[in-house]
């Protein structure tokens, strides 16, 4: 009996990456929409964020995002960690778009659905002028000067529909506001997310252009025209509410925990050492060996801003892992990982989440009883 324990780290994602399930060319390849590959460029086009860190530091060109169209139409992203990356949150930026792509199309290979590999070039080009940068990338966020109450009062003060009878109120209108380096509204439109009546949006539109200041936005101590967008609920009766808000006690402030950085957590020396880490120390179960039980262990972890490892656990509910012990050596091993280098989010020591898989194999290139009487063997 050989055994066989490989292992694979994915940021974002996890997949068991073999060679036979996996293809890079199939009879019909994954398509996206039906726009073939300018409709993807267009997509991306239009929902991509350019990232600070890339526009203060003049940093455009090509990104290569290399992912799996499955057969079941949902997309595996490879994380930029471990390509030819250029950086400064370009190849998250682009992820994060296709993490939220409409689904794709899946490969043909021999007349059946198949996971085929795609390779998605795309180029980032530097704006000619300042991008309005999400208030999630930046130092200092826009605030309006009169207090975030006043501004939420004068949306209600200056709606001028009076009878709210058969009209839903339930659902908040969504707003994006594009202020300027001065804290100037420039410009207003309706959030993508927004399902609210259609009836508000006017009225939400008009006002939100009349606001007055905000304090500018800062990104790493230079002031940057910012996207700031805010939820407003109509026919609400506001002082009420706040009332009731100021009774409730101020939670505890929770930090933040990312998936997608700028600069992501990384192991000491890198991948290759995580992979030597892992064979070095891991060890085949006995009963998983007796029972012929291989496959795909995922686990999840948390590399905090201070870079130890921390919440280390099996990511699948118990109904659906794989047992004989698997799970728990794949937990015991990644406990024993040393310290990480802290991943970074605009120049910021943050925490960070993985889901690592540890794929179980076993070849059987012996007579089946001889594993009674094999003992578990370090790899």
């Amino acid at each position: 009996m050989k055994n066989k324990i490989t292992t694979l780290l994915l940021l974002l994602v996890s997949i068991s990456l073999q060679a036979q399930e996996y293809l890079m060319v199939a009879d019909v390849m994954p398509k996206f929409g039906t726009g073939g590959y300018r409709g993807i460029t267009n997509y991306i086009d239009a929902n991509v964020d350019y990232p600070p860190a890339a526009y203060f530091n003049n940093i455009d060109g090509e990104v290569n995002i290399k992912f799996i169209v499955k057969n079941d139409s949902k997309r595996v992203l490879m994380s930029p960690a471990y390509m030819n990356t250029k950086g400064y949150g370009l190849e998250e930026a682009m992820m994060k778009v296709l993490n939220g792509m409409p689904a794709w199309t899946p490969g043909i290979q021999d007349g059946e659905k198949a996971n085929v590999w795609v390779f998605l070039p795309y180029k980032f080009k530097l704006p000619a002028e300042m991008p309005y940068f999400k208030e999630q990338y930046l130092n200092k966020k826009p605030l309006y000067t009169a207090s975030e109450k006043s501004m939420l009062r004068m949306f209600q003060d200056s709606c001028t529909i009076k009878d709210f009878a058969g009209i839903d109120t339930e659902k908040p209108v969504i707003l994006d506001l594009y202020i300027d380096i001065n804290g100037k509204v420039t410009k207003a439109a309706i959030n993508k997310t927004d399902n609210s009546i259609s009836l508000f949006h006017k009225e939400a539109l008009k006002t939100a252009l009349k606001l007055k200041e905000f304090t500018p936005a800062v990104y790493d101590g230079v002031k940057v025209r910012s996207l700031k967008t805010i939820s407003i609920v109509y026919n609400t009766p506001l002082e009420e509410e706040l009332e009731i808000i100021r009774d409730i006690p101020k939670p505890v402030e929770i930090k933040k925990i990312y998936q997608i950085v700028e600069e992501p957590a990384l192991f000491p020396g890198g991948f290759p050492a995580l992979m030597t880490f892992i064979k070095k120390n891991i060890e085949y179960p006995d009963s998983a060996m007796k029972n012929d039980i291989s496959g795909t262990v995922y686990v999840e972890l948390l590399i905090n801003e201070k870079g130890e490892v921390k919440d280390v656990e099996a990511k699948l509910p118990k109904q659906k892992q794989l047992g004989y012990g698997l799970e728990e050596e794949a937990v015991r091993v990644l406990m024993l990982m040393p310290n990480w280098k802290p991943a970074q989010q605009a120049g910021v020591k943050v925490a960070q989440r993985f889901t690592i898989p540890i794929i179980f194999e076993m070849e059987d290139d012996s007579p089946k009883e001889e594993i009674k009487s094999k003992k578990r063997r370090k790899r």
